[in-house]
């Protein structure tokens, strides 16, 4: 039993600096906003991950959450954001895109999947301008790194610093 406990303590001690982000931010062109509508643009898990952002959701802000699967759309992602848009009355879209897995070789020359790369974009609406943008690596997990993006928004001055105290 104890021994368990302290493979669960190690994984997750282990898993705290498994999620890198890189972002960049366009100078004189963040908007205040209260309202956002998350897209999940081709996420394997978007009913999950939509309760994720729900959740991390910080208390300043709403938001409302849109699947987009580009395989079986007929619209493009703007004018799906913009038809969505038209129901949550957001001021920005937060785009998170899947980009690709991270692969990894082991010891035996065997290629695995050890976590996932997600593009993020924040738009402004109605303009669909963007003004913020994120590369995240998570490691160990296909599930969206719901919390790293609301505190790598809040690190870059994006949201109100109520955030990084969570």
């Amino acid at each position: 039993m104890f021994r368990s406990l302290f493979v669960l303590t190690l994984s997750a001690l282990f898993c705290t600096n498994c999620v890198s982000v890189r972002s960049n931010t366009k100078a004189g062109s963040v908007p205040t906003f209260q309202r956002l509508l998350v897209v999940l643009a081709d996420t394997p898990r978007e009913k999950g991950d939509a309760r994720r952002f729900l959740k991390e959701c910080p208390p300043n802000y709403t938001l409302c959450t849109a699947s987009f699967q580009p395989a079986l759309a007929f619209d493009s992602l703007s004018g799906f954001i913009t038809e969505q848009n038209k129901t949550c009355q957001a001021e920005v879209a937060l785009i998170v895109r899947r980009t690709g897995p991270i692969l990894r070789t082991d010891s035996y020359n065997r290629t695995r999947v050890s976590g996932q790369v997600y593009q993020i974009e924040l738009q402004q609406l109605p303009s669909l301008q963007p003004f913020w943008k994120a590369e995240i690596q998570a490691e160990g997990t296909g599930a969206v790194p719901v919390t790293a993006i609301f505190k790598r928004l809040s690190k870059d001055g994006i949201l109100q610093q109520s955030v990084a105290s969570r």
